[in-house]
């Protein structure tokens, strides 16, 4: 009998969301996530990453801030009326889900689930 086990305890893999353009279609992809986290997991991981804001190194000069400042395309908070101009009605809510649905199907494989938010700045 050949007993096998992985060199390192944590084997990760980290996903960054830096474009709208580019990341929409397989951020929203619920088959996409089902068989991308199974192959992970045929393959050995254990730990996911899914970045935000991770494009830029500093909150200046940004063009393409889909979900760089991840709050407000997730969320939205009682008492502040924080609003991203223009996000289509519906669309925070379809990002919350989005988010919501890779957590879930990624724990279910056994992995943990780790959510990097690269920036906190305001500006």
């Amino acid at each position: 009998m050949i007993e096998e086990q992985p060199a390192n305890r944590v084997r990760s893999i980290a996903r960054a969301f830096v474009s709208d353009f580019e990341e929409k279609s397989w951020y929203y992809d619920k088959n996409f996530w089902r068989e991308y986290l199974t192959t992970l997991a045929a393959n050995r991981f254990n730990r996911f990453s899914l970045t935000f804001g991770l494009g830029y190194d500093f909150p200046r000069h940004v063009t393409g801030d889909y979900l760089h400042f991840p709050y407000p395309y997730l969320l939205e908070v009682p008492g502040y009326d924080v609003q991203v101009v223009p996000l289509p009605a519906g669309e925070r809510e379809r990002n919350l889900d989005a988010l919501k649905f890779i957590g879930q199907e990624t724990v279910a494989r056994g992995f943990q689930f780790q959510l990097a938010l690269w920036t906190h700045a305001y500006r």
